[in-house]
């Protein structure tokens, strides 16, 4: 079982901007266009879509996506842009590959 998460540990809120997809090279706006991409929608266990202006507080574990099966790389990436509170001029960045 792979599940993948992410969180807050900064002191207030992260406001989500965009967070995009990707699979060999190929960008996906969702993690569903992923999954079927690769022919992995049978081992989807969950998942949940950020959309723009998301707030997400700061010490909670937010889940991307949950996938069942014994193949722990699968060669995604997912990058999400984020600002604070504090409505930075450029987004902060992070890259989760799993």
């Amino acid at each position: 079982m792979l599940t993948v998460q992410f969180s807050n540990q900064g002191f207030g809120p992260a406001i989500l901007k965009r967070v995009d997809f990707s699979y060999q090279e190929k960008r996906f706006e969702n993690i569903w266009g992923v999954l079927e991409e690769m022919g992995e929608v049978q081992n989807w266990r969950g998942s949940f879509n950020y959309g723009p202006n998301t707030v997400i507080s700061p010490g909670v574990d937010k889940l991307v996506i949950s996938l069942h099966g014994g193949q722990h790389s699968r060669g995604i990436k997912t990058v999400i842009q984020y600002t604070s509170i504090y409505e930075e001029a450029k987004p902060y960045r992070m890259e989760i590959n799993y």
